[in-house]
């Protein structure tokens, strides 16, 4: 509420006596630690004080991989943080290397969910927002000697948007139908198979580029 409120003191002294007292009774490498190391690095974000908020950002990633395994989407909620740091600061190549990063988690599980299965809906926005915020970063990155290779990754990440995207929605539909109907249940079954074989197929065409 005070971060909000852009009542940033009261906010970050808040968070720094919730980081105390998360230690005390949890230990230091709690994953709850991550989450407030984040949200004071957002608020230090939000003032300026970009030194302060990479080191937090970097805090929140560490903890995480650490508790969580470098594969969690929390991780890539990190990197993603991270990322957008780095471009505001103006270091491009430090923005899409975390951005990669994040895409190859998020891209994993996507490729390995089953029947449609790809997380909460905040995990489904981390997804949309990740894929979107790497093909801006890749576009405006451009760069004669590795266009190619950008343009690449920026197709590949529009294309994964709109698969998690469509891919929810189907979700959503068949959650509601799919028990009441083999025939819908089947269709969703042959979309999932179809959908990963476009996967096979959009790789194949991304290594042509």
């Amino acid at each position: 509420v005070y971060a909000v409120q852009q009542r940033y003191l009261d906010a970050e002294t808040l968070f720094k006596r919730s980081l105390s007292i998360i230690k005390l009774a949890l230990g230091p490498d709690n994953p709850d630690l991550a989450t407030i190391f984040q949200h004071l690095a957002d608020i230090q974000k939000d003032q300026g004080r970009y030194t302060d908020a990479q080191t937090n950002y970097t805090r929140s990633l560490s903890i995480r991989r650490a508790a969580l395994g470098p594969d969690h989407p929390a991780v890539a909620t990190s990197l993603s943080r991270l990322a957008r740091l780095h471009w505001r600061t103006e270091k491009p190549k430090e923005s899409l290397d975390h951005l990669r990063t994040a895409v190859g988690i998020i891209r994993t599980r996507l490729l390995n969910s089953i029947n449609l299965d790809i997380g909460t809906s905040s995990e489904q926005e981390l997804f949309s927002a990740v894929f979107k915020n790497h093909v801006k970063v890749a576009v405006e990155m451009q760069e004669p000697s590795t266009r190619k290779a950008l343009i690449a990754e920026a197709f590949e990440s529009s294309q994964l948007a709109v698969t998690s995207e469509a891919g929810n929605a189907l979700k959503n539909m068949a959650n509601r139908f799919a028990a009441k109907n083999d025939e819908i249940a089947t269709l969703v079954r042959q979309r999932q198979d179809a959908a990963n074989q476009w996967q096979k197929l959009d790789q194949t065409l991304i290594k042509l580029f």
